[in-house]
C-alpha cells in the first residue's frame, strides 16, 4: 500500500476518534452509533464499531514493505 497513505496510522498522540475523522473512516461508518478504536505504538489501528445487530471491523498495519488494510462489515446495503 502506498507508503505517504500509510503514515496516517504511525503512533501519534492522537485519541482514536480524532484518527478516525482525520483519515476520514468515519464517512464509511455508516450510522454506527458504538465506535471502539485503539491505536497501536509505533503503528497500527484496530476499530470495531456497531448498529443494532450489524458491526464494522477495520484493521490497519502501516508497516514499510508489507502494510494491510482489512475492511468487514455485515451490514446490508441497499
Amino acid at each position: 500500500l502506498d507508503p505517504e497513505v500509510m503514515k496516517q496510522f504511525h503512533h501519534s498522540e492522537e485519541t482514536p476518534d480524532q484518527v478516525i475523522k482525520r483519515t476520514g473512516i468515519n464517512e464509511i461508518l455508516l450510522g454506527a452509533d458504538h465506535i471502539d478504536g485503539h491505536v497501536f505504538n509505533p503503528w497500527g489501528f484496530s476499530m470495531n464499531a456497531l448498529k443494532d445487530d450489524s458491526y464494522i471491523t477495520i484493521h490497519v498495519t502501516p508497516e514499510d514493505g508489507g502494510s494491510y488494510v482489512s475492511y468487514e462489515t455485515n451490514m446490508i446495503f441497499h
